[in-house]
């Protein structure tokens, strides 16, 4: 914080007053113009620092890049699957920001399949439901 107030007069003053351990602090954080006055005085320690920047920076970018490789393949498999515990498996690899467009003839295949299961499932059986909830639900699952 300390460090964006800086100005090139008072870099120059800390340099004069040999505070060498204060501007090493303080460099990274400066300002640029800052960094550029104070380059020289520091024998390749801003350099350093630059290049550790650039480096960090580049693999940062180098990673978003893949993560979105990853996300558009999972994307354009999950329109193609046939099956529904591959799509659910994509689904669950993809945060729900990233769940894709799907297009109508999809949508319908997956809520048919998922009605199927859940009718196999036979959920008004297996589950302990008060009696209300136990009516609707078997409902649900013999109507098709």
């Amino acid at each position: 914080m300390l460090a964006t107030i800086i100005t090139v007069k008072t870099a120059l003053w800390l340099v004069a007053s040999g505070a060498s351990i204060v501007i090493g602090d303080l460099a990274p954080f400066a300002t640029a113009d800052v960094r550029e006055t104070l380059r020289p005085y520091f024998a390749g320690v801003i350099d350093a620092q630059d290049q550790r920047a650039k480096a960090y920076s580049e693999e940062h970018e180098q990673a978003e890049n893949a993560a979105r490789t990853e996300i558009e393949f999972i994307q354009r498999r999950l329109v193609s699957r046939t099956q529904l515990f591959d799509a659910l498996g994509d689904f669950n690899q993809l945060k729900k920001t990233h769940w894709p467009e799907l297009p109508s003839q999809l949508r319908s295949w997956l809520i048919d399949e998922i009605s199927g299961l859940l009718i196999q499932l036979e959920l008004d059986k297996s589950m302990r439901l008060p009696p209300g909830l136990r009516q609707t639900v078997k409902r649900l699952f013999t109507v098709r």
